[in-house]
């Protein structure tokens, strides 16, 4: 964690949820209950039932690669969690940037300051310097954790489309199929001279009925049909 400096350097800004990017933040009760990381604990269900707060606190406590507890980011990138774990990481990504100028801008003017008061108050900041520059290289490790981390998130969320686009596909084609059966079999009563009975009636006019997506809109699959779309 990376604290906050001490001696009259800025407040660290607060991020959208759950205590500054760089200490990371750490509230009680619940957090404390369950997040001993356990798989058997730290499961996609628990971590969509809680706060940002308290999720950000799980993601934290995990951020670090060799440091994470085992499973603890199978959990994270889960489909119930993941857009909801790349919106943390980016809004702390983004604090500590925030901080990071801020900081820096402000020890900038402090050395203007020590500079114009001579020989006094340049041990003040050298001192100042020194805890500046550990403070940073704590904000800059736990901004290299982050963008890491959203790097497996931009992954875990890509095969996630992937496999929605191939549910997805499949489903269209099982439609497919159960419409053309469906309508050969009425084009064989009908080529045959049936008479059809109410339950033939019944099958043909679920081909009425039920639409399914075609671009942006609900079609009949009858329509689909009629006009040789295979959907």
């Amino acid at each position: 964690m990376y604290g906050s400096a001490s001696g009259g350097g800025p407040a660290a800004s607060r991020p959208a949820a759950g205590g500054s990017a760089v200490t990371g933040g750490r509230p009680g009760g619940i957090m404390a209950a369950f997040f001993d990381y356990s798989p058997e604990v730290l499961t996609p269900e628990v971590l969509a039932s809680v706060d940002d707060e308290q999720l950000w606190q799980a993601i934290y406590d995990n951020l670090h690669p060799g440091k994470d507890a085992p499973g603890a980011w199978e959990a994270l990138l889960a489909p119930e969690v993941v857009e909801r774990v790349r919106r943390l990481l980016t809004a702390h990504h983004i604090d500590i940037e925030h901080q990071l100028a801020g900081r820096g801008a402000e020890l900038e003017e402090f050395r203007h300051q020590c500079w114009e008061a001579g020989p006094a108050g340049r041990q003040a900041w050298f001192d100042r310097q020194a805890e500046h520059n550990r403070w940073r290289n704590r904000a800059l490790g736990v901004k290299r954790s982050i963008a890491y981390r959203l790097q497996a998130v931009k992954a875990a969320t890509s095969s996630q489309g992937q496999r929605v686009a191939e549910e997805r596909r499949a489903y269209r084609d099982a439609a497919r199929r159960l419409a053309v059966a469906i309508d050969r079999h009425r084009e064989a009563c009908v080529q045959e001279g049936i008479d059809p009975e109410p339950h033939d009636r019944a099958l043909w006019n679920v081909l009425l009925e039920v639409r399914v997506p075609h671009g942006s809109e609900q079609v009949a699959a009858a329509d689909l049909l009629a006009d040789d779309v295979w959907f």
